[in-house]
């Protein structure tokens, strides 16, 4: 008998629940695959919101909930086996497919792998009904397998927990939890995009932010925006386009010669089926070869609406790949299309003349640490003990943040700066002085006190004069408004008088706040905050950006995002403590409220009701809130509806008067107002966004202005210094850049 010879095995049939393993090992790869298969159901499904929860990339915890038809009760016992469909009856039928699945083949997999749970509800249904599943049948709950009622909402929720618990191996193979959060969020980004007018929503579980959040009124390029930024949204051209004898209609946005990323960003549906086609997306790219720099890709976004019966798409349980006749000739088209966009805007480029070197990363907790600690970085002179220290040449910088800053070099008239170099308010504009409050120490620390030792009014007090604000009316028909927030002066309140000094406050006595500072101090840079305790200001670069140094390294920092973090983190620390600005003449809520909706960028439509209606309707509902609204944020609303009081929320500084009317809509319309955390942490957020420092982006509005660089280097980066907590993300979105090494530069200058 020769090596390895034997008996002749028998063949036989695997166990269901074997062949079910290994059909689920080929559908889903990972968490992003189940979820796939999931959305496309609640799409197809007929909804118009769908949310997805996650926690630990989708493995630990995955939920989908939409508002779709639901599934029948006489349908829950197999909706789990295998090829079971409501969307395929013959073959046939697949020359004809108009919906994301077809197989059934994707929840059957599922509760192969993971332990999966279906609360559905149709719109004839009187209650909800559950069922769990394992291995693509119900599971057995006292001896019996049965789908039991619930309470429930129509539409159908899914819960995927412990995914890949039975199959170790391909649990181990998987990439780290963040990078498998990574392909999800793509995953959503991309049919957020796509099914523009579907409200999609996704978060990790136990957050309140959300990564991925749409809209019912989001068109493409307004969930573009939301997802991939304005900068990409405001490079989009588009692309539309038909050719009859193709049976094809070509849709979508690509962005300009001028955007570029390192990021690949290539989307592609085929009869809203998300796929990828390796020719197309090379010869797309080979249009953009000679206008982006080398590594550099733009931004792409196609739909192409091709006849079902040109178009396979049974080729991989994954339904990532599809074929389709005419395949070159449709590339071309959509290139000559790409093309004529692309000649369209030769006229004007915008081109970037210096990268930001990967090379210069932000510190991490040990970089600053070390360099903190060791602040001069001295080198001893030969001799020992008896002798002093110097200094190395690469390591000889300033370390007095009071010291001379970059605005002394610059000329500082009116005719280049667009003001006046002195800090005396002129008097044009003296009705915008913004006032110090009394109660705060002044810029040198100094204690202002009235001589006979009584509470204060403002006017006893000397106070220093501080430049005038750059004020400029977000709406033309604010003028009203801006009259009685520009007289607003703050007045003494009845509370605690708020330090600004780094003292020790009272911690707050509600659990929601407590809990939103707890998430502060959890998503916080170590690094940056010691980065924050110990820079030198150099000055502004321009209206949008300040420069700042720490020990040997130069950054960065965009004064319009930091403000805005700034603000939102001070809401909280201050919470009920605010000291207050009053106006001169009270503001009405209503009259603000139509303000805002004449504006054209407020997003109204007709389909939204009478403009009457909606001011009327806000008013109400924020008057019947004023209480906690004085309360816990000093915002004083009277019987008549009108607003008297806003915050104080940092001393010498008052926001920008255009954006209130706005402010104030989005009071009534974008804040939470029923849970306790969710409602601070919104108001919050709109308080940060009205009273931050305004983003410029015309480049007339953005010129250097002598009161603009006061406030920055005087009221925001010394706020900053106190207990500002940056947050992770400014080390990964550009809010703070190092530019510059001093190391590094110094070993160039000495080569020469």
């Amino acid at each position: 008998m020769s090596k390895g010879a034997g008996p002749t095995p028998s063949i036989k049939r695997l166990d269901d629940s074997v062949v079910g393993l290994i059909a689920a090992g080929e559908v889903i790869h990972r968490p992003a695959n189940a979820l796939k298969e999931l959305l496309e159901n609640s799409l197809d499904a007929g909804s118009t919101q769908v949310s997805i929860v996650v926690k630990n990339g989708g493995m630990k915890f995955l939920q989908i909930k939409d508002n779709g038809h639901g599934i029948k009760k006489e349908d829950m016992a197999i909706v789990c086996e295998r090829f079971t469909t409501s969307k395929l009856t013959k073959f046939e039928d697949l020359k004809a497919i108009a919906t994301y699945g077809f197989r059934g083949e994707a929840l059957s997999s599922i509760s192969h792998i993971a332990h999966l749970s279906i609360v559905t509800m149709t719109a004839k249904d009187t209650c909800a009904w559950r069922a769990d599943y394992k291995d693509g049948k119900l599971l057995e709950r006292n001896g019996k397998a049965e789908v039991t009622p619930t309470a429930g909402v129509k539409g159908t929720t899914i819960t995927v927990e412990d995914m890949f618990y039975n199959v170790p191996s391909r649990k181990k193979a998987l990439a780290k939890v963040h990078e498998e959060y990574v392909r999800i969020v793509d995953l959503v980004a991309k049919y957020a995009i796509h099914n523009a007018g579907i409200a999609i929503t996704l978060k990790r579980k136990e957050e309140t932010t959300s990564d991925v959040h749409t809209l019912k009124t989001y068109g493409t390029v307004d969930c573009i925006r939301a997802i991939y930024t304005q900068e990409v949204a405001k490079s989009l051209l588009a692309i539309d386009g038909t050719d009859q004898k193709l049976s094809c209609e070509i849709q979508g946005y690509i962005s300009n010669p001028s955007y570029h990323k390192r990021k690949n960003d290539f989307i592609l549906f085929i009869n809203h089926r998300l796929v990828d086609c390796k020719p197309l997306k090379k010869s797309v790219h080979a249009l953009y070869a000679t206008l982006l720099p080398r590594g550099c890709h733009p931004f792409l976004y196609f739909s192409l609406q091709l006849n079902p019966k040109n178009v396979d798409v049974n080729i991989h349980p994954t339904k990532s790949e599809v074929r389709f006749l005419h395949q070159d000739e449709i590339i071309q088209k959509v290139c000559e299309l790409v093309q004529a966009q692309l000649d369209s805007t030769n006229a004007s480029r915008t081109f970037h003349t210096q990268s930001l070197s990967s090379s210069l990363p932000l510190p991490d907790d040990d970089d600053i640490q070390n360099s903190t600690t060791n602040n001069n970085n001295t080198t001893s002179t030969p001799g020992g003990a008896g002798r002093g220290k110097k200094t190395a040449p690469n390591k000889a910088v300033r370390t007095d943040h009071r010291t001379q800053t970059l605005d002394a070099f610059v000329d500082m008239s009116a005719n280049t700066m667009g003001g006046t170099a002195q800090q005396q308010p002129s008097p044009k504009t003296k009705s915008a002085v913004i006032f110090r409050d009394p109660r705060q120490t002044t810029l040198t620390g100094e204690k202002r006190k009235r001589p006979d030792g009584n509470n204060p009014d403002l006017d006893d007090f000397d106070v220093p004069p501080a430049p005038t604000r750059n004020v400029r009316a977000r709406n033309d028909n604010a003028d009203a408004a801006g009259d009685a927030i520009n007289n607003a002066t703050p007045a003494p309140v009845a509370r605690k008088p708020i330090s600004r000094t780094p003292a020790k406050r009272t911690k707050p006595q509600l659990t929601s706040i407590t809990h939103l500072l707890g998430d502060v101090t959890e998503s916080c840079h170590n690094g940056l905050v010691r980065l924050f305790k110990n820079y030198s200001f150099v000055g502004c670069a321009n209206e949008n950006f300040a420069l700042i140094q720490h020990q040997t390294d130069l950054y960065l920092c965009n004064v319009h995002t930091l403000s805005k973090q700034l603000i939102y983190q001070e809401c909280l620390h201050q919470f009920a403590e605010f000291p207050f600005i009053k106006f001169s003449s009270p503001a009405s809520v209503h009259t603000l409220c139509m303000l805002a909706l004449d504006n054209p960028n407020s997003g109204w439509r007709e389909e939204d009701g009478p403009k009457e209606e909606i001011s009327q309707f806000i008013t109400q509902h924020l008057m019947s809130r004023r209480d906690m609204l004085q309360e816990y944020f000093s915002m004083t609303i009277d019987e008549e509806g009108n607003l008297l009081t806003l915050p104080q929320i940092l001393p010498n500084y008052k926001p920008e008067i255009g954006a209130m009317a706005t402010f104030v809509l989005r009071l009534g319309t974008e804040v939470e107002w029923e849970e306790e955390q969710e409602c601070f942490e919104t108001l919050s957020r709109e308080l940060s966004e009205f009273y931050c420092l305004q983003y410029e982006d015309d480049e007339e509005e953005a010129a250097l202005s002598s009161s603009r660089m006061w406030t920055v280097e005087h009221v925001f980066f010394p706020a900053l210094r106190q207990r500002f907590l940056p947050p992770r993300s400014a080390a990964e979105d550009g809010t703070i850049v190092r530019i510059a090494s001093l190391d590094k530069l110094y070993k160039v200058f000495e080569r020469c």
